[in-house]
C-alpha cells in the first residue's frame, strides 16, 4: 500500500479513537469510569468514608479528563495525516478510505470496549458502506 493511502487510512484510525476517547471521557458510567473507581474504592481502606469517596470521585474525573485531553489529540492528528493524505491521493479517494477505516475501527472499539450489540441489519448495513467506501476509492481522477 502507498504512503498515500496509509495516511488518509490513518486518519480513519484517529478519528475512531477520538470518538472511543470522548465516548469514555464523557460517560460518567463508562466502563473505565467505573474501572477507576472500584481500583480506587479497593484499595484505599485507611481513612474515613466521606475522604476515600472525594479521592475516589476524584480519581475518576482525574481518568476522564485524560482520556478528553487524548480525544482532542487524536482530533489534531486525525486532521494532520487527513490534509496529508488529500494532498497526496485527493480529496474523493482520501474521505473514502478515512472513512473506510473510522467506520471499521469504531464498529471495533464498540464491539470490544462498550460491549455494543450487533444485530443483522447493521452487518448487511455495515457491509454495503464498506461497498461504497471501496467503489469509491477505486475511483480514478481526471487530468
Amino acid at each position: 500500500m502507498s504512503a498515500l493511502n496509509f495516511r488518509a487510512i490513518l486518519a480513519g484510525a484517529f478519528g475512531a479513537g477520538a470518538s472511543c476517547f470522548a465516548k469514555l471521557s464523557f460517560d460518567s458510567n463508562s466502563n473505565l469510569a467505573l474501572a477507576m473507581r472500584n481500583i480506587c474504592y479497593s484499595r484505599i481502606e485507611s481513612v474515613d468514608e466521606s475522604d476515600t469517596y472525594n479521592i475516589c470521585e476524584a480519581s475518576s474525573s482525574l481518568t476522564r479528563g485524560l482520556t478528553l485531553l487524548l480525544m482532542v489529540g487524536c482530533n489534531v492528528l486525525m486532521v494532520g495525516t487527513f490534509v496529508e493524505g488529500m494532498t497526496q491521493s485527493g480529496s474523493t479517494i482520501a474521505t473514502a478510505l478515512s472513512t473506510g477505516s473510522n467506520f471499521v475501527l469504531s464498529a471495533v472499539f464498540g464491539i470490544l470496549i462498550f460491549k455494543e450489540v450487533v444485530n443483522y441489519a447493521w452487518v448487511v448495513g455495515f457491509s454495503m458502506i464498506l461497498l461504497g467506501v471501496g467503489l469509491l476509492s477505486t475511483i480514478k481522477a481526471k487530468k
